[in-house]
């Protein structure tokens, strides 16, 4: 028709870094510029903009309360970061999330009674999900009381080596009742997630010499030790929040989403008894900038704020993430070569010099704390 002249046709060599090259159709370049375009104007639907939970779409979708894109003037990286205007509320709520998550579910197991709230928080989103009676499917309260996001080790659950025969051994079935025993809250989330097609069953599945349980579950692991570690899980259009003590961790945009509910709902008055609290009464745990530093990557987008404790400089003196198997340990220097490493005791990985360039080096009595 009339806007077939806006489509563009071409290679999108991209694809989420997979290094895949994809087609991109007339068609979907089409929709996505008028997507924009009805986002601009502020007439695209309320349940589009409260199922996107990536900063940059997220910012797209509601560009319609600025009346523009997110140009430098607007607060965008590149204008924050030339001093042109601040970081819009859009891009700075995630970073803040990200260190309230760090700072609570970051240090230890977490108090008991504590909330998991994952799912869809939106109001029309919601009101439509209790109309067709799938609410379950998109939101959901788990309670992750006593559970250390950080620390899921799998090996008395399943297999966690790296040969075929013994994923081939899995019981997924025996896997999946271990995995509900010791990590109730995480078997929750697995299984909501499954739900939404987001993860693969255990009960019913069989293992291959490629995909064993530790395959299957992982992911999920994966998801919470990202919370508590000041980074952002993939989860599609869901969110996060973590309920304690009438305390919030997370987005501040998800709370607002969530005191958006009407008060006649059922559904809203069995969560307000499941946290103990009302919802209008919930605080947002709150976190300062200072407590926040950025990580640079392979090429400038790659760039990311994360909490303070989370970094560490490499031998350039650059800011780089901590690994998580590094922590706990202190700096230490070897006598015999000098070289510096980190000291994690005598019971554990690293507790030595491992250069060996000189006699001695790498014997317990040549390790000298700085």
């Amino acid at each position: 028709g009339k806007l077939a002249g806006l489509g563009v046709k071409g290679a999108y060599s991209s694809c989420h870094m997979s290094g895949d090259t994809a087609e991109l159709s007339k068609a979907s370049s089409l929709f996505h510029k008028l997507w924009i375009v009805a986002a601009t104007r502020d007439k695209l639907d309320p349940i589009i903009k409260q199922t996107i939970d990536c900063s940059f779409g997220n910012a797209t979708a509601n560009s319609g309360e600025i009346e523009s894109l997110r140009t430098d003037k607007h607060g965008s990286f590149h204008g924050a970061a030339n001093d042109v205007a601040p970081l819009c509320k859009r891009y700075v709520n995630p970073q803040h999330a990200r260190a309230a998550n760090e700072m609570f579910l970051g240090r230890g197991a977490v108090p008991r009674g504590t909330k998991l709230l994952i799912g869809n928080f939106g109001k029309d989103v919601i009101a439509h999900a209790i109309e067709r009676g799938c609410f379950g499917k998109y939101f959901r309260c788990i309670d992750v009381g006593g559970l250390d996001f950080r620390r899921l080790p799998l090996s008395e659950i399943c297999y966690t080596g790296d040969k075929g025969r013994g994923r081939l051994r899995d019981d997924f079935d025996e896997v999946d009742r271990l995995l509900e025993e010791k990590y109730p809250g995480v078997h929750k989330v697995h299984d909501f997630l499954r739900q939404n097609g987001l993860r693969d069953a255990l009960r019913g599945n069989k293992p291959t010499r490629t995909r064993g349980a530790r395959q299957i579950v992982t992911p999920t692991c994966t998801l919470f030790q990202g919370l508590a570690t000041g980074h952002t899980p993939v989860i599609k259009s869901f969110r996060a929040l973590t309920v304690s003590a009438g305390m919030v961790y997370g987005n501040p945009e998800s709370l607002d989403l969530l005191q958006g509910w009407d008060d006649d709902w059922a559904e809203k008055a069995a969560l307000e008894t499941s946290i103990d609290c009302k919802i209008s009464d919930l605080e947002m745990a709150t976190v300062d900038a200072s407590d926040l530093a950025k990580v640079g990557g392979a090429r400038p987008w790659e760039s990311i704020t994360v909490p303070k404790r989370r970094i560490t400089e490499n031998q350039h003196g650059e800011p780089v993430l901590k690994k998580l198997r590094d922590e706990g340990k202190k700096p230490a220097t070897c006598f015999a070569c000098g070289n510096k490493f980190l000291y994690g005791g005598g019971l554990t990985a690293g507790f030595r010099c491992a250069r060996g360039t000189k006699p001695g080096c790498g014997s317990r009595g040549q390790t000298k704390l700085d």
